[in-house]
């Protein structure tokens, strides 16, 4: 789980970071930039938790996980007409 810790309007951000409760310390910021009309969106992660191995195994999840999520958003924006149901 997370909580929204930050929704910055001048600088076009969201920050949030992970419940207290989880195994992995950290924050994700996500920032909307605007590029010749095209909105950007960049997506960083920071974390840490008490396991070197699980540090080291955790990226490739979130990374595979975070892809997944823009990509369905970026497939509904395309697709307005039918809506798309997020679990």
């Amino acid at each position: 789980m997370f909580e929204i810790t930050q929704i910055d309007h001048e600088k076009h951000e969201i920050e949030f970071c992970y419940d207290k409760q989880n195994i992995t310390k950290g924050k994700q910021l996500i920032t909307f930039t605007n590029i010749g009309g095209i909105t950007v969106v960049n997506h960083e992660t920071y974390y840490k938790s008490d396991s070197k191995l699980r540090d080291k195994i955790y990226p490739k999840f979130h990374n595979l996980c975070i892809d997944e999520f823009h990509s369905s958003v970026h497939a509904s924006l395309l697709n307005e007409n039918e809506p798309e149901i997020f679990y």
